[in-house]
């Protein structure tokens, strides 16, 4: 179990989810939320 602090790239979001994060704590929550709904719902 980890957790990610302040990532506002959702490339580098991604990659911690392929890690395993456990969590992701960002400025940009909309935005990541957005970025990675498109990749992981198409």
């Amino acid at each position: 179990e980890y957790h990610s602090w302040t990532i506002d790239d959702n490339q580098i979001a991604e990659q911690l989810l392929k890690w395993g994060a456990t969590s992701i704590t960002t400025n940009k929550p909309g935005y990541l939320r957005q970025q990675l709904s498109i990749k992981y719902t198409s």
